[in-house]
């Protein structure tokens, strides 16, 4: 909107936020809050189901949660590979709590019987270790997003 009223509505930027808005409203002409939240959703009950019986390894979300991890920066350019959206569309920027409780549904579901999967978790499990350090703030605490510190940092891997 921002670029639209100063008469940039032809930039890419406009273009892609105007498919956005047009392609997330609500049959009721309102929009969400955000457009998907199924990576967090997804991640929450991993772990709230492995809680509660101890044995998530059958549910068959593995695969979908491993292709929802971010390869690219996403929308924030500066943005290391590897963290993890709130949903699995493109056109989202990873976040620190999506990333979190990705990793922790990652540990859940190694635990839980996906033995044969290993590697290939644990090098998702990196990359996404590896961006949230390099997400964190200079105090000690973490933002929303991380990309402002990313472009300062290389975390060359996680600690053991």
């Amino acid at each position: 909107m921002g670029l639209a009223s100063t008469g940039r509505i032809e930039h890419p930027a406009a273009r892609r936020g105007i498919a956005f808005l047009l392609d997330t409203v609500r049959g009721d002409a309102s929009w969400p809050l955000e457009a998907s939240h199924g990576v967090s959703c997804t991640a929450l009950s991993i772990n709230a189901l492995a809680a509660a019986s101890g044995d998530v390894g059958a549910l068959g979300c593995l695969e979908w949660l491993l292709g929802c991890q971010r390869t690219d920066a996403g929308l924030l350019k500066d943005s290391a590979p590897g963290g993890w959206c709130p949903g699995e569309a493109g056109g989202f920027s990873p976040e620190v709590a999506d990333t979190s409780i990705a990793l922790l549904a990652l540990s859940v579901l190694l635990k839980s019987g996906a033995e044969a999967h290993r590697s290939k978790i644990e090098e998702s499990a990196a990359a996404g270790v590896r961006w949230l350090l390099a997400a964190q703030n200079d105090d000690g605490g973490w933002p929303i997003f991380g990309a402002d510190r990313m472009a300062h940092r290389s975390i060359a891997a996680p600690p053991s």
